[in-house]
């Protein structure tokens, strides 16, 4: 039993920043749907599914420390593990599709609405996409923010200011 506010933000404030990317976005998906409330389904399918896909995780992990002795929550490792290479390319293909389809979903499409917006006569969603994938994969040479630790650790610093202003809205 939660005994303060404390103690339930302790437990939701990691699992936020997952949520924050689909709750902005829920516009750009919802716009067109046949009805006003055809997006209340998210209520209950983004917890549940983000729930199975943990679950995996740690059963996976899991897994590992029987199968080969230690634990592995990188999914790279236990690939180093097997020897079958077929088995490591369909499941290294299966990963690289997964992480296509999430990015092309979850910033190409919101960045393409969002480009759309500021001229619509010239832009629609086809080319807000590749005006998007311009942006983000050369103009703001994504190569530079990897380049170093000290590089890397600033660009992500600048994800954790909407969290803290989510958090003085707490009582």
């Amino acid at each position: 039993m939660y005994h303060s506010g404390r103690n339930l933000l302790k437990i939701a404030v990691p699992n936020h920043p997952s949520y924050c990317t689909l709750g902005v976005n829920v516009a750009d998906f919802t716009r067109y749907a046949k009805t006003p409330t055809a997006q209340y389904v998210q209520i209950i399918i983004i917890p549940v599914v983000f729930t199975i896909v943990s679950f995996f995780g740690i059963a996976t992990t899991s897994a590992s420390k029987v199968l080969y002795g230690q634990f592995f929550w990188n999914p790279a490792d236990i690939f180093a593990q097997w020897t079958n290479r077929a088995a490591v390319f369909f499941a290294s293909a299966g990963f690289a599709i997964s992480i296509i389809g999430t990015n092309i979903s979850a910033n190409s499409i919101s960045a393409a609405v969002d480009l759309m917006t500021v001229c619509p006569k010239y832009i629609n969603l086809r080319r807000g996409q590749i005006l998007a994938a311009l942006i983000g994969g050369w103009a703001f040479v994504p190569w530079n923010i990897l380049a170093s630790a000290i590089a890397f650790l600033n660009f992500m610093s600048g994800y954790t200011v909407p969290s803290f202003s989510n958090l003085q809205l707490t009582p």
